[in-house]
């Protein structure tokens, strides 16, 4: 039977009809979606992620909370919503509304907690740290080895790939390192790398607010963290803050490409920090060390972007105050902007004014070192990696060297300790030499 024209029309306009509506806007998530009430600073950043955003309205309806600003992304999968949360403000569920004309109103919730006491204990010259890169240590928990839509699947055979390793064995092994004499673990990135290769290292975060599947879970790290208090034994979480993964999530998608730093495709050259404290050096040998990307698949965070610094600093502040670790390490730390760092370290000074930060810069010399790091002097809680003992215990105990030079170098070394603030809080990796 042939429709009539009138059941044509009615039958273009339901197609239409459909069309438009799977245009309409919806929202997947939000990065944080966790926050506390009576932070040091009352503003939040929070980037909204969906589909169809550009031009959707975003209403909050909470005592205490209000909307400071909605920035639309060059793609239609962002909103990045600017709030306020005033002192006092009740803990709760924070409903977040997303709206257009398309679709009714859509609800996304950001909990709002009450801050716990935060208490940690502090690194001293007595403590032996144990540098655990999680992957390689033990796999408790052979279930989140390849979990739905991570890039990398393991491979034990492969040097560089996933191995396994995750928080359960480290629970399952703490009693083997507390027997061995260490006083403390380090433990490597928790943040989610969900990229192709190299990802066991953790050291391009792909979701800076949430932890890497494979590694295991905050109730997990939980775990991890009572036991290590029973035991007597500090954590230090590392983070990287100058780079990101750049094979999924926000960093591969780039809402907002101002948010990093452009990709000259020139990723073979040296790494070396000498530049940044060398007043003779070109600008071109700055930006080499600061602003080339590493690989593809690493691309380079513009820290100046103010949205950006921020967004990365909250996260550093959601770790902390989720897990509460003894200090942390910021890794390649030279490797982030000066300005930047400082806003890190001043953001953390007024947030958790005991928590010990240890700075990583691979600085062969002593006065290079402590050329960089001065800075940095006004902040309280400051530690840094002792790379110049470090190497010279590499160089005098290697069968390469006279036995009589070694030693001698090895004092000199030690003897340039009197350049350092308090060099018996240096951190020295003697049998790290990566």
């Amino acid at each position: 039977m042939t429709p009539s024209p009138v059941r044509k029309l009615l039958l273009i306009l339901m197609l239409t009809a459909s069309v438009v509506s799977t245009r309409a806007a919806s929202v997947t998530s939000i990065s944080p979606s966790s926050w506390w009430v009576n932070m040091p600073k009352q503003e939040l950043l929070i980037l909204i992620n969906g589909k169809e955003l550009f031009g959707a309205k975003v209403t909050v309806n909470y005592p205490g909370v209000s909307v400071i600003s909605v920035t639309p992304s060059v793609k239609q999968e962002y909103l990045l919503l600017e709030i306020s949360i005033a002192p006092n403000t009740t803990p709760g569920i924070v409903p977040i509304v997303v709206s257009d004309n398309k679709r009714g109103p859509q609800t996304v919730n950001l909990t709002l907690n009450v801050r716990q006491p935060y208490s940690s204990e502090p690194l001293t010259a007595a403590d032996a740290i144990y540098d655990v890169m999680i992957d390689r240590f033990a796999n408790g928990n052979t279930a989140n080895d390849k979990p739905p839509y991570y890039l990398e699947a393991p491979d034990r055979t492969n040097p560089s790939g996933i191995h396994g390793g995750d928080l359960a064995g480290l629970i399952y092994r703490l009693d083997h390192i507390k027997n061995l004499g260490f006083t403390t673990l380090k433990l490597s990135p928790l943040a989610e790398n969900n990229q192709f290769k190299l990802s066991y290292t953790g050291s391009a975060s792909t979701n800076f607010y949430a932890m890497d599947s494979r590694i295991g879970t905050m109730t997990e790290y939980g775990t991890l963290k009572s036991q290590c208090k029973s035991n007597n034994i500090k954590i230090i979480q590392s983070y990287i803050l100058h780079q990101a993964g750049g094979s999924t999530g926000v960093f591969f998608e780039k809402p907002y490409p101002s948010w990093l730093l452009p990709d000259y495709k020139n990723y073979d050259f040296t790494q070396s920090p000498i530049p940044v404290v060398d007043s003779h050096a070109s600008i071109n040998d700055v930006n080499t060390q600061l602003k080339l990307w590493r690989s593809s698949m690493t691309p380079l965070l513009n820290q100046e972007d103010k949205n950006l610094a921020r967004y990365i600093v909250q996260s550093l502040i959601w770790w902390i105050e989720n897990t509460q670790p003894d200090a942390i390490e910021i890794k390649s730390a030279w490797q982030n902007t000066p300005e930047f760092l400082e806003k890190v370290l001043t953001t953390l000074n007024e947030t958790f004014p005991s928590l010990q930060v240890i700075l990583d810069a691979p600085f062969k010399r002593e006065n290079h070192l402590m050329a960089w790091i001065s800075r940095y002097k006004q902040y309280k809680n400051i530690l840094i990696n002792d790379f110049p003992i470090t190497n010279t215990i590499a160089d005098a105990f290697s069968g390469f060297t006279i036995a009589t030079e070694g030693c001698s170098n090895l004092y000199n070394t030690i003897a340039s300790d009197i350049l350092y603030p308090n060099a018996s809080l240096n951190i020295v990796s003697a049998d790290n030499l990566m």
